[in-house]
C-alpha cells in the first residue's frame, strides 16, 4: 500500500537508440535514495545483473527491441516506463574471391586478382590490404589486388550503411607465393599383383587441375582427384602428379609403388605319422616366391627360421602357422595346419578282487592310460547285467541292486575312446573271491 507522500518522479531511460543488431549499449535512470529498479528486455540479453539504476544489454537480431524498467520506491509505490530501440541490421562482408595465388607466374611480375562483395545500396565500403596493393579505388564493392610477397596476406574490408552508420567487418586469407608442393597419399605403396592403388593428393584444392601417370607402365593417365590404378605386373613403379592451378602455379610430386608376385606358403611335417610323446616335429618348407619366414605355434613361440623344429611334451593336437613374405615384408601369404602328437591309449582290468571287508582290493576298477571316454558292462553266468557305468572312475562293489552276489566268474566288456580318438575294446572276465 502507497502512503500519501509526494510522488516519485517516473524514470527516464538515458541511452543509444536506434543501435545495430548484435552490439553492445548501457542504459541507465536516475538513482533516487530508498528506491529499487528491475529491468527486462526484449530482442537483447543483459550482460550482468538487471536490479541497478543501470543495466548493459547486447542487442541481438535487427528488429524492434524493448527496454522496459520498474521503478519501486521504499514504501511500495512504483512506476514503469519502457523504451522502444529500433535495432538496424548490419551490412553484409563477405569477401569472395580466390584464396591462392601467385606472386610469379609466366614471366609476369605480380598476378592481380579480383575480390568482392554482393554490391548492396547505401554501404560504403573500405579495403585494405597487406602483401600487396590495391589497384584504382578502395571503396567500391569490388577491388583488384596485385599480389607481389610470398606468404599469407589478409585482405580487410569493412562495410558500413551510410544511413544507419552500422557495420560489418570481414577479413579473408589469401596464400601467395607458388603453389603448395602436393603429397600423394595411397591407400597401398606396395602390395600382390594385381594392385589396385587408389591415389590422393593430400594439399590440393578444388581449384586445382591433375595430370596423373604411373611411370614405366602403360595404363591410361588420369585427371581427377583421386584416381584409381591397377597394377598386373610386378616391378618397382612411379606415381606422379602434376598439379596447376588457374593462375598457372603449378608442382609435381611422386611416390614409389612397388607391386610384387604374391608368394604361396605351404609346409609339411616331415615326421607327422611317427609323432609321439616326447618326440619333436621337423618342418619342410615348400613355400615358393618369398624371402622371408614367420612361424607362430600353439603356444607363442615364434621363428624366423627357414625350416624350424619343435619339441612337444604333451599329447594333443597343436596349431602352427607359417606367414611367408615378399622381400619388402608388404605381401604375405598366409598358411595354417595342424601337428598330432600321438599315445598308445591303454586299459589295464585285474582279473580278480576280494571285496570280503578286509579293506584290501574290496573293488573292481580300471586303470585308464589315455583314454577321454568309456563305458564298461558286467554280465553274470547266465548273460544278466548286473553292473554298467560311464564313470572313468567307476567302482564295482560286487553287488547287484544292493545285494552281494556271490563268489563266481563275471563277464565284462570295455568300449573306450583314445587320446586320438582311436577305439578301444577290453572284453573278458573278473573273479569275485570272497
Amino acid at each position: 500500500m502507497c502512503i500519501a507522500l509526494p510522488p516519485s518522479p517516473n524514470p527516464i531511460i538515458s541511452g543509444d537508440t536506434p543501435v545495430c543488431a548484435y552490439s553492445v549499449h548501457p542504459y541507465t535512470v536516475t538513482n533516487l535514495p530508498g528506491h529499487s529498479y528491475e529491468w527486462s528486455v526484449i530482442g537483447g540479453t543483459f550482460l550482468g545483473p538487471n536490479t541497478g539504476s543501470g543495466v548493459t544489454i547486447a542487442w541481438e537480431q535487427a528488429g524492434i527491441g524493448r527496454l522496459t524498467v520498474k521503478q519501486t520506491s521504499n514504501v511500495g509505490c512504483d512506476s514503469t516506463i519502457e523504451l522502444d530501440i529500433r535495432i538496424n541490421p548490419r551490412p553484409k562482408a563477405v569477401i569472395r574471391g580466390e584464396a591462392f595465388a601467385c606472386s610469379n607466374t609466366q614471366g609476369k611480375p605480380f598476378y592481380q586478382e579480383d575480390y568482392q562483395v554482393p554490391p548492396k545500396p547505401n554501404v560504403r565500403y573500405d579495403w585494405t590490404v597487406t602483401g600487396g596493393s590495391i589497384v584504382g579505388n578502395t571503396n567500391s564493392d569490388s577491388v583488384v589486388i596485385k599480389w607481389g610477397i610470398s606468404g599469407t596476406h589478409p585482405i580487410y574490408l569493412r562495410a558500413t550503411d551510410t544511413i544507419t552508420g552500422c557495420f560489418m567487418e570481414d577479413t579473408f586469407y589469401v596464400q601467395v607465393g607458388t603453389i603448395q608442393a602436393p603429397t600423394i597419399l595411397s591407400s597401398s605403396i606396395a602390395g600382390c599383383i594385381p594392385l589396385t592403388i587408389t591415389l590422393n593428393n593430400a594439399t590440393a584444392g578444388d581449384s586445382l587441375d591433375y595430370h596423373w601417370y604411373i611411370l614405366g607402365v602403360n595404363v591410361p593417365a588420369q585427371f581427377i582427384r583421386n584416381p584409381t590404378f591397377i597394377i598386373t605386373s610386378p616391378g618397382v613403379d612411379t606415381a606422379r602428379v602434376i598439379v596447376r592451378n588457374k593462375y598457372g602455379c603449378s608442382d609435381t610430386a611422386y611416390q614409389i609403388i612397388v607391386a610384387e608376385d604374391k608368394p604361396i606358403a605351404d609346409f609339411e611335417v616331415i615326421n607327422a605319422d611317427d609323432l609321439f610323446l616326447g618326440d619333436t616335429a621337423y618342418f619342410d618348407n615348400l613355400t615358393t616366391g618369398a624371402t622371408d619366414y614367420e612361424w607362430t605355434f600353439h603356444d607363442g613361440d615364434m621363428s624366423f627360421d627357414f625350416e624350424p623344429e619343435k619339441y612337444y611334451p604333451q599329447p594333443g593336437s597343436y596349431r602352427v602357422q607359417l606367414v611367408a613374405i615378399t622381400g619388402i615384408g608388404k605381401c604375405p601369404d598366409t598358411v595354417v595346419k595342424t601337428v598330432t602328437i600321438h599315445v598308445e591309449p591303454d586299459i589295464l582290468v585285474p582279473n580278480a578282487f576280494t571285496p570280503n571287508g578286509d579293506i584290501n582290493n574290496e573293488y573292481f576298477t580300471v586303470d585308464l592310460y589315455y583314454i577321454l571316454e568309456m563305458e564298461i558292462i558286467i554280465f553274470n553266468r547266465w548273460g544278466e547285467i548286473i553292473f554298467q557305468s560311464t564313470d572313468m572312475n567307476f567302482k564295482w562293489d560286487a553287488t547287484y541292486k544292493g545285494v552281494p552276489v556271490q563268489e563266481d566268474v563275471y563277464t565284462y566288456y570295455i568300449r573306450a575312446r583314445g587320446f586320438n580318438n582311436e577305439l578301444v575294446i577290453r572284453k573278458g572276465n573278473v573273479a569275485v573271491i570272497r
